[in-house]
């Protein structure tokens, strides 16, 4: 019965907030180029995702408007569905599933059309990687978002020499991506548009870099406060993973380290080890997560001009 109440509301909730009301919405409208790629390197970097899915719902329609928009409602299934399947894991807290949703609903149903689909992925990857079960599908990840590519390296995280890999790998790759493959990239149209869309996000947007600097303070707390619930459990390849990519795509930019942020989270909030919590405790969580409803709600206003 919740399930259909929340479908319900979902269905309703889409019919009143117009596409063209999110932030990000006119971003795709004027900016995201559509236009057939020149080449099979062209098409791989231009992360076709979108791009398929653009030409499938264009086959019905050949306004660029209303195929936007089945985008949108196709962006809202996938994410009710994720959402639904995330409720019905018995082994994750209820106040976990709280928080993930509150936090990232209406930013993966309603504003990142390229994104959500990855996060979603990672999140399924993530949460079976914990219970030591394959999850194949995140290596399609790549061709929806390119940042997927940092991310593709957990699909190692059981190996034994996995963190002292990734350690090295971080102090050699970090210098040659910023003095040698970033020169090469910057040539190609796919990367310059990716890097020329974060620089727009950030450009003279003070209160935006307020904002992330808020954010940066809020996961380093979230994180010393895993590792102070979980102790060495926390010393997890994908825990360590996440927020190591999290610190240094920050400080290359904010907004970079804000759309990484998600990753963070959910390697946290879907860890499944037991921790010495009374289930008193875990009772307070669970009805204090409904403090959160201010904040799912905010989170629809401040993505939408409403």
């Amino acid at each position: 019965m919740f399930i259909i109440i929340f479908l319900v509301f979902s269905i309703v909730n889409r019919l009143l907030v117009e596409p063209e009301l999110n932030k990000d919405y006119y971003g795709y409208y004027d900016l995201h180029n559509f236009n057939d790629p020149d080449d099979i390197y062209q098409f791989l970097l231009s992360e076709p995702y979108l791009y398929l899915v653009y030409k499938f719902f264009g086959v019905l329609n050949s306004d660029k408007a209303i195929i936007l928009s089945l985008i949108y409602w196709l962006n809202l299934f996938i994410t009710n569905a994720f959402f639904i399947w995330l409720l019905r894991r018995g082994d994750v807290s209820v106040w976990k599933k709280m928080t993930l949703f509150s936090f990232y609903y209406f930013l993966f149903g309603y504003v990142l059309l390229r994104n959500a689909p990855v996060y979603i992925l990672f999140a399924c990857f993530i949460y079976y990687s914990y219970r030591n079960k394959k999850y194949y599908k995140v290596l399609l990840t790549p061709l929806m978002h390119l940042s997927a590519l940092a991310l593709i390296v957990l699909i190692f995280n059981k190996h034994k020499f996995y963190l002292k890999a990734l350690l090295v790998g971080l102090v050699i790759l970090v210098p040659l991506m910023y003095f040698y493959f970033l020169p090469l990239l910057n040539g190609l149209i796919p990367f310059e548009y990716s890097v020329n869309k974060i620089e727009t996000y950030s450009d003279g947007m003070l209160t935006v870099s307020i904002f992330h600097k808020i954010y940066f303070a809020f996961i380093c707390l979230a994180i010393v406060m895993t590792l102070f619930i979980y102790k060495r459990r926390a010393i997890n390849p994908i825990i360590v993973t996440t927020a190591l990519l999290y610190f240094v795509s920050f400080f290359i930019n904010p907004v970079l380290g804000f759309r990484l942020s998600p990753y963070v989270f959910m390697s946290i909030f879907l860890y499944n080890h037991m921790v010495d919590v009374s289930p008193k405790w875990i009772k307070v969580f669970d009805v204090s997560s409904l403090l959160l409803l201010p904040y799912f709600i905010s989170t629809l206003f401040s993505t939408h001009h409403l």
